[in-house]
């Protein structure tokens, strides 16, 4: 593979992540048979619990060495105490504590840790003033530090559209490269003039309201969001069929690569990690595309939710022929 220029590196090197922040809990089971209820039964083995989506994303860059400040929300709750303990001890955390439960994902596994059931505990309610006043400005306190903002969106409250589109501006005039992990659920018009955005095809479906029938009518749609809505570069996951980067000029192509697929659950948390990590080390755009497709395949060799080592990254990039 050659790859073309696309030198993009903002000499800030610190990330502030922004986003939906979820506690992941995996409930390891012995499944088995109630005969006087008439009803399946699980034995629950083990519970194992690890912090998601915008704090998995915060913990992956954590481990690649690079310097991370979160904001997100959590339930001022025994979850959402246990959360922040399984944040890397180097992230600057701003989590905002709420009168809502901290958000409960439980996946219920049998004794092979084949999945068997989601369970979603969670409330949606959008920021209150004083939460919208705490986050305006604490990036206006960061704002001359940092050189990427990453916009983790579940639609579950933590954002509104006015709110994506304001830090995206403002992300803009303090010169903060924006890198948006989008919801499904908006317009794309929220996420205008992002300088990234990383859609996995579901998404895309969603954003678009149709359904494909190919992968290539997801990559026209990608490139047509590329041009109507001003975004520079669409990194679109598109599962077995690998990951397509897209931009004015160009439609690129890594093929699928994990071997070994165990979870696939949080790769997208790595790609973005892995991602926004080679862009701040590289420096170049494409081979980012190649670290970020590399993050999620060591991600999903992994169980559960995962985290990527620096060295296990740079590992698997030496590993690979590529032409510079």
């Amino acid at each position: 593979m050659r790859l073309p220029g696309y030198k993009l590196h903002n000499e800030k090197k610190e990330v502030l992540i922004i986003g939906d922040i979820v506690l992941d809990c995996y409930i390891e089971s012995k499944r088995s048979y109630a005969s006087n209820e008439k009803i399946n039964k699980l034995m629950v083995r083990k519970k194992t619990y690890i912090a998601g989506n915008a704090a998995n994303v915060a913990n992956n860059l954590a481990r690649l060495d690079i310097t991370v400040h979160l904001y997100g929300l959590a339930g001022n709750d025994v979850l959402g105490n246990k959360l922040e303990t399984l944040l890397d001890p180097s992230i600057k955390s701003y989590i905002s504590k709420s009168n809502n439960r901290t958000p409960l994902k439980m996946r219920y596994l049998d004794e092979r840790k084949q999945a068997l059931l989601r369970v979603d505990d969670e409330e949606y309610a959008d920021l209150t003033t004083s939460e919208y006043q705490f986050l305006i400005s604490l990036f206006d306190k960061l704002q001359d530090r940092i050189g990427y903002l990453i916009i983790s969106d579940l639609n579950k409250g933590t954002f509104s559209d006015a709110i994506i589109k304001k830090l995206i501006n403002k992300a803009r005039k303090a010169n903060i490269l924006v890198l948006i992990d989008p919801s499904g659920s908006r317009p794309n018009s929220c996420y205008s003039n992002a300088d990234f955005l990383f859609p996995n095809i579901d998404e895309l479906e969603k954003l678009q309201n149709q359904k494909f029938n190919h992968v290539n009518e997801a990559i026209t749609i990608a490139r047509d969001i590329n041009r109507s809505y001003q975004i520079n570069y669409i990194l679109l996951k598109a599962d077995k069929f690998g990951s397509f980067f897209v931009n004015h000029n160009n439609i690129l192509h890594i093929p699928a690569s994990a071997k070994n697929v165990i979870c696939e659950v949080g790769a997208g948390d790595s790609y973005i990690a892995g991602f926004v990590y080679s862009l701040i080390t590289h420096r170049f755009v494409l081979k980012s595309f190649i670290f970020a497709n590399l993050s999620a395949a060591i991600s999903i060799s992994k169980d559960f939710t995962a985290v990527v080592e620096k060295e296990e990254l740079e590992t698997a990039y030496r590993s690979i022929k590529v032409d510079r």
